[in-house]
């Protein structure tokens, strides 16, 4: 994702998921375009991993926040530490970057480190949902160890 300095320099639009495994976050041109996104392993402190993504954010030279919208386990927490403009359910933040980068998308899966979440889409809106009920082994935080054993990058 190459960004002009142009787009640098303009108030940058920032979305954040503060997980309970993983922080990511994407910066948004006014358009919709991604300009970047990053990445940070949960340090179990949402404070932390917060700084970590402003961190990287600011490092890739996004200088000014012009919009917030954070999402996720930290998002209530960090809404008011970090000044967020808005914190969205993550379900909600799911359905509607899918059906706007997918307008024709019909299922989001979303294997988070505590559970997995299955979103069934129809005619733009999720008719259906399931949030499974079993031990979190089988979710993102025992992949995140397979691929640590075998030296797969998560990215």
């Amino acid at each position: 994702m190459e960004t002009t300095a142009l787009e640098r320099d303009t108030p940058a639009l920032v979305g954040c998921d503060f997980g309970s495994t993983t922080a990511k976050a994407v910066v948004l041109s006014a358009d919709g375009k991604v300009l970047f996104s990053c990445y940070a392993p949960s340090a179990g402190n949402p404070i932390k991993d917060a700084k970590a993504l402003f961190r990287q954010i600011h490092k890739a030279g996004f200088k000014k926040i012009g919009g917030l919208a954070i999402t996720g386990y930290g998002k209530d927490l960090l809404k008011n530490i970090v000044g967020a403009d808005v914190g969205v359910v993550e379900t909600v933040a799911h359905a509607t970057a899918a059906l706007n980068y997918f307008p024709d998308a019909d299922v989001i899966c979303d294997v988070g480190g505590c559970d997995v979440k299955i979103m069934i889409l129809r005619q733009g809106t999720v008719s259906d949902f399931r949030l499974n009920s079993q031990c979190s082994s089988g979710n993102g935080a025992f992949l995140q160890g397979v691929a640590e054993r075998y030296d797969v990058p998560l990215e």
